[in-house]
């Protein structure tokens, strides 16, 4: 257990809250995920350069999404590969809409402890959106897509706000 003082990272609830957020407003989620974090499971294959792999994690491209306070499980398809994903919290970098950018990136470094994963918090993504909702999100999706397939997907960074504000010289 935590100290009174200390807390455990927020960094799980900000995925689950940023991850209803754009598919309550019909865009597709997308995660920045650092692979070579420990116990990250992904298809090889599908890994850049940089040690990284962006993943679609939209309702109709995977199922059973689970996020826990220390792990984000889910099957999805690749090419020739149905694959079990197991990312752990420290390995995702960011999560954002893939049509305009909107999401947080994470620092490298937990902002506290990770918490126990007997702890109360858990999301199992049980609804999904109906079939007219997934048609206007496939259209709003592809579109988007064609638009930006030349361009790869930027990330709009939220920055923290200053802890206190310069003095303007007079």
């Amino acid at each position: 257990m935590t100290s009174e003082l200390e807390m455990t990272t927020r960094r799980p609830y900000l995925i689950r809250a940023m991850y209803q957020w754009i598919v309550d407003n019909h865009l597709t989620p997308h995660l920045l995920v650092n692979t070579e974090h420990p116990g990250v499971k992904v298809p090889v294959a599908h890994i850049d350069d940089n040690g990284q792999i962006v993943l679609n994690v939209a309702p109709p491209a995977i199922q059973n999404l689970e996020m826990g306070l220390r792990v984000v499980t889910f099957n999805a398809a690749f090419p020739g590969l149905n694959a079990n994903i197991v990312l752990p919290i420290q390995s995702i970098q960011a999560i954002y809409a893939v049509e305009n950018g909107e999401g947080s990136l994470f620092e490298m470094e937990l902002d506290g402890v990770l918490a126990p994963e007997s702890g109360t918090a858990h999301l199992h993504v049980l609804d999904t959106p109906s079939a007219s909702d997934q048609k206007t999100a496939s259209k709003k999706t592809a579109s988007a897509s064609r638009s930006q397939s030349s361009k790869s997907p930027q990330l709009r960074i939220l920055k923290k706000p200053s802890q206190s504000p310069k003095p303007k010289k007079k």
